[in-house]
C-alpha cells in the first residue's frame, strides 16, 4: 500500500502548493495515472519481492503463489494464491486509484486544466494558444456569446502582442502571478 498511494502522495502534495504551475500540473496527472497503469499491468513481481524482503527479514512465512488459495476457514478457492493476491487484492486496489484519477482529473478537468495552460506567462508565453482560450469559453457557454467569442479572439491576438513585449509581463512565472498583474 505504500508503494500504491506513494505514487499519488507526492502529487497531492503539489497540488496543495499556493503557486501552482498550471502546465505542470496537467503533466503530473498523466504522469500519475500512466504509472498506476504501469504497476497494475507489470508491477506484481517487484511489489511481490518487497514483501518477501520484508517477510523473511521479520521471520514471516511466504505463501508459494503457485499452491491454491485458502480462504478463511480453510475453504479451497479453486485459484492459486497468485491470482488471489494479483488480481482479486492489488489489481483492485491499483483499479480504486485509477478510478478515483478518473472521477476527479478526467474528461472536462483535464480538458480544462490543458487550455488553461495557454494562460501561463512562463517562458515569455511560449504555451500562449488563443484557441485554448476560446475553447475554454465552451466550457462558460451561459458567459460567452458566440460574438464574445469572435471578438475575444481578436482581443487575444493584441494581448499576446502587448504582454510578450510589456516588462512587466516578461519576469511571471505563473498563473497566480499573471493574475494578480491583471487585477492590480
Amino acid at each position: 500500500m505504500e508503494h500504491i498511494l506513494g505514487i499519488t502522495d507526492l502529487f497531492l502534495k503539489s497540488l496543495q502548493k499556493r503557486d501552482q504551475n498550471i502546465v505542470e500540473v496537467v503533466s503530473m496527472i498523466k504522469g500519475r495515472k500512466q504509472a498506476l497503469v504501469r504497476l497494475k499491468t507489470s508491477g506484481f513481481d517487484a511489489f511481490f519481492k518487497i514483501v518477501t524482503s520484508i517477510c523473511k527479514k521479520h521471520d514471516i512465512v511466504v505463501l508459494k503463489m503457485d499452491e491454491i488459495y485458502v480462504a478463511k476457514r480453510n475453504r479451497v478457492a479453486g485459484i492459486k494464491n497468485r491470482q488471489y493476491f494479483e488480481i482479486d487484492i492489488f489489481n483492485t486496489v491499483l483499479d480504486m486509484q485509477i478510478q478515483e484519477f478518473g472521477d476527479r482529473f478526467g474528461g472536462i478537468s483535464i480538458d480544462l486544466h490543458i487550455n488553461m495552460s495557454a494562460l501561463s506567462p512562463g517562458d515569455s508565453f511560449t504555451m500562449f494558444d488563443a484557441s485554448k482560450l476560446i475553447t475554454l469559453t465552451t466550457f462558460y457557454r451561459d458567459d460567452f456569446t458566440d460574438a464574445n467569442r469572435f471578438s475575444l479572439s481578436r482581443e487575444l491576438d493584441l494581448y499576446y502582442e502587448i504582454v510578450i513585449h510589456d516588462t512587466e509581463f516578461i519576469k511571471l512565472t505563473g498563473i497566480a502571478e499573471l493574475a494578480t498583474l491583471m487585477v492590480t
